[in-house]
């Protein structure tokens, strides 16, 4: 999903909340936010 969305992806967790939604259909709010914090800390880890 990042390689594909990258550009809507960010560290903020909140944001890519949005951005999972957007991109795909996860009816699971529990996965929707592991997917999202997971994506939060792969943006951190690409800043350092």
């Amino acid at each position: 999903m990042l390689e594909i969305n990258g550009q809507k992806f960010s560290t903020d967790f909140n944001k890519n909340k949005a951005a999972v939604m957007e991109c795909a259909e996860i009816s699971s709010k529990k996965l929707r936010n592991i997917v999202a914090g997971y994506a939060a800390r792969l943006k951190k880890t690409e800043e350092e």
